[in-house]
């Protein structure tokens, strides 16, 4: 078997332009249940330069949401999901790196040519979104939340800070404390989660040591979306990205399809 017997029909559909799929070098910053399905489906594309970051160990629960096995709990997602991916498609190249941080940003960025940010947390979001702006890089922020899924791709002129007016914006992100990103999270939440979240959770969603609740098929959507601008991106059509301000917004149980124009609507008190 070769890489040619397991992409044939992708280069029946865009001939050598595969090509440039197949040598893009795709970054993915949280493996969850949107992280880990863009993974997937990146790797089922033909994309075969990967790196991949997470902290965090695979729980039961993510067995259910995200694109792990119940014989892989306890391991770690970027060794685990690695496992996987080789699994697809044994001709992919792929490197891990624990988490983000200050310390690991810049190495993680640079050697892509697109980022996708798929993470949690609001510092390391930050941290990511600063370096994509210092080595001109591409971003596609995706997002799962209840039974609904969000996309929109930053170019290197523009950052996720700005587009969610974070409290962090123009400061050092050392002075930037965790209650204030809870604050800004929890504002966030009550917008995302309106006629979807039960009253009773807000609270406990508004905390950052919780993900945002969903169920598989919006992390799957999102992540899904992610990986087809990524092949966008690839094969020269960014005239046909969702770029800021455009935003794209599903929500699965009300049928609902939204490409608008995105605007904050949080006040950051000064």
């Amino acid at each position: 078997m070769s890489y040619k017997d397991l992409f044939d029909r992708h280069y029946h559909l865009i001939g050598k332009s595969h090509n440039k799929v197949r040598n893009l070098k795709v970054a993915i910053a949280g493996l969850g249940g949107s992280g880990s399905t863009a993974a997937t489906a990146i790797v089922k594309m033909g994309f075969t330069n990967i790196i991949l970051s997470d902290f965090d160990i695979v729980e039961p629960v993510n067995v259910a949401n995200q694109s792990y096995n119940h014989d892989q709990v306890g391991k770690k997602k970027t060794e685990a999901l690695k496992e996987n991916l080789l699994k697809i498609n044994p001709f992919i190249k792929i490197t891990l790196f624990e988490g983000i941080s200050e310390k690991n940003v810049d190495e993680f960025v640079k050697n892509a040519d697109i980022v996708i940010d798929a993470m949690d947390s609001y510092r390391a979001k930050v941290i990511l979104s600063r370096a994509l702006k210092r080595h001109k890089k591409w971003c596609i922020h995706i997002s799962s939340y209840g039974w609904r899924a969000s996309l929109t791709c930053i170019p290197p002129t523009k950052s996720y800070e700005e587009l969610f007016s974070l409290p962090s914006l123009g400061r050092p992100i050392s002075e930037v404390s965790d209650e204030e990103f809870a604050e800004h999270r929890k504002k966030i939440v009550k917008i995302i989660g309106k006629n979807m979240y039960p009253k009773n959770i807000f609270k406990e969603l508004a905390k950052l040591k919780h993900p945002l609740f969903n169920l598989y098929p919006s992390g799957m959507l999102s992540g899904i979306l992610a990986a087809f601008e990524t092949y966008k991106f690839a094969i020269g059509k960014k005239n046909k990205m969702i770029v800021i301000p455009r935003f794209l917004k599903i929500d699965l149980m009300f049928n609902k399809y939204q490409l608008s124009n995105f605007k904050s609507k949080i006040k950051n008190k000064k």
